[in-house]
């Protein structure tokens, strides 16, 4: 049986003297001269391309106001999320691109940091809420009590939760009773997790129980 070779780029644009996240940025993926796909940032400049091709790519973002940008060899990785950061400056714009050379991060976002609590863990903790009890981990951010906690500056609709290997909504919400481990991930998630921006939750539940 073959597989495809694929892996996903998420972008973010953001303004390089305010650090102000750039919505609406028009951003251009292109293979040898020919545009692969397209695409506009969200609120918090993010956006996300799936199913690319193993391979060096050229991304272009342009934002009106600011001087546009080129980063050159892209690397995308098979079954692997490539993260970039594009600063546009909004000073001495130019009619030409920007031509910047891709440069692999120092620290790989792609390595896992991976956080797992046991049922031993979870029992002993005051805490009864699942979204409280997540908000414990390292790197999380937590609105309010019973939210859904943010990662890595991400909406909380950017978490994934997988439940006995099953993608669950974030509203659910097993009972603390029913779990026998659970786990926080951030990076290092494979690419058919890609919509994972901010953290990817595993929950695994206690064999026999019913889930609630």
């Amino acid at each position: 049986m073959l597989f495809a070779q694929e892996g996903i780029l998420k972008i973010n644009v953001s303004d390089k003297m305010k650090g102000e996240f750039l919505e609406a940025a028009n951003v251009v993926v292109e293979n040898a001269g020919t545009k692969t796909c397209s695409g506009i940032t969200d609120s918090d400049g993010n956006v996300v391309f799936k199913h690319l091709s193993s391979g060096t790519y050229d991304v272009k973002a342009i934002y009106t106001g600011y001087q546009k940008n080129m980063i050159s060899g892209v690397l995308i990785k098979n079954n692997e999320t490539t993260s970039l950061e594009i600063k546009l400056s909004s000073e001495n714009i130019i009619d030409d691109f920007v031509i910047i050379e891709y440069k692999k991060p120092l620290i790989d976002p792609n390595t896992s940091i991976k956080t797992t609590f046991t049922y031993e863990d979870i029992q002993k903790s005051p805490i009864r809420n699942v979204n409280d009890f997540m908000a414990t981990a390292p790197g999380a951010v937590q609105v309010g009590d019973g939210t859904i906690p943010h990662f890595r500056g991400a909406r909380s609709t950017s978490v994934i939760y997988i439940v006995d290997g099953q993608p669950m909504p974030a509203s659910y919400q097993p009972s603390f009773g029913s779990i026998e481990q659970m786990s926080v991930i951030l990076g290092g998630v494979p690419a058919q997790y890609g919509d994972a921006t901010g953290a990817f939750i595993e929950i695994e539940t206690r064999s026999g129980l019913v889930k609630h």
